[in-house]
């Protein structure tokens, strides 16, 4: 028990860790004036880095989906909390390669969620959720085939 403590305990802290420039790129987003272009590139840069090494994404979708969340997220007052609540939904769907399918949904609800909890509108929200399941498809190659699909494949 103590040793499934403890490694959740360095989990958790490894994951902080990992996403502290993440976390401070998108504070920077709160501050009046500031210069969205160059912050979207620098949170497009960190997204990159904290990708695995065997399912990056492209950089250009991964700067059109930081493009979205620095708009939705600019000017608006944030705490560390709302921050890292961003952040650890798009940790879950760029490490989501081999996830089933519900939890990487899941993780982009969680995301889109989290921008209504700064304040963001429903439709910029929405705008940059779906741009991180753009980004989280590249992460996670083609999806299976949907039962659906299937029964109406037996039918032909």
């Amino acid at each position: 028990m103590q040793r499934a403590l403890c490694f959740l305990f360095i989990a958790a802290t490894l994951q902080a860790q990992s996403t502290a420039k993440l976390d401070s790129d998108l504070s920077a987003l709160a501050s009046p004036g500031a210069p969205i272009a160059s912050i979207a590139t620098r949170i497009a840069d960190d997204i990159l880095a904290l990708a695995e090494k065997d399912a990056q994404p492209s950089r250009q979708t991964t700067l059109d989906f930081s493009v979205e969340l620095s708009k939705a997220l600019a000017g608006k007052r944030s705490s560390a909390e709302k921050v890292q609540a961003v952040s650890d939904a798009i940790l879950l769907v760029i490490q989501s390669s081999g996830v089933p399918s519900a939890r990487f949904h899941s993780a982009i609800d969680q995301f889109r969620n989290a921008l209504i909890a700064h304040d963001a509108s429903p439709l910029d929200a929405r705008s940059a959720a779906n741009r991180l399941m753009i980004l989280g498809q590249e992460v996670r190659g083609p999806e299976d085939i949907h039962l659906q699909d299937i029964h109406l494949l037996k039918l032909r």
